[in-house]
């Protein structure tokens, strides 16, 4: 059997198991149901809600999302951060598509403003880029 079907064999332990549960008296071969807890947190609503709470205020936790949806605090960070997309920067939720082109125009901000102080900014670029570097 393993030749013909390579990893995809049972192995005898799980075949001598169905063989006892089924002369045990169990007529199906399927999974029976299980009594686990179905997913309630990250449904459409609990979504949309959250991206409201967002919207409102940019600063909440998620505890308070937590709170509010009357869930716990990690489906609640689960909603946030995996469901929507958001990430944590400086104690503001964002968009993650957005935090590079944030990051690129902070730092443009910060040239532009030292250029227009007039700290001969250009000049130590070119100075820098001139002088060899030392190890």
């Amino acid at each position: 059997m393993c030749a013909q079907y390579g990893d995809k064999v049972l192995s005898r332990r799980i075949i001598y198991e169905c063989i006892e549960m089924l002369e045990n008296g169990r007529t199906s071969v399927t999974d029976a149901e299980r009594s686990g807890h179905p997913a309630t947190a990250t449904t459409t609503r609990n979504e949309e809600r959250t991206l409201e709470m967002i919207h409102e205020n940019r600063r909440i936790t998620a505890e308070d999302v937590a709170g509010r949806l009357n869930v716990s605090v990690g489906s609640a960070y689960s909603l946030i951060h995996d469901s929507l997309k958001f990430s944590h920067v400086c104690t503001r939720w964002v968009p993650k598509e957005l935090t590079d082109k944030r990051k690129r125009l902070d730092i443009c901000s910060r040239h532009l403003a030292l250029f227009n102080e007039g700290d001969n900014f250009l000049q130590q670029i070119v100075k820098n880029m001139d002088s060899p570097l030392q190890a």
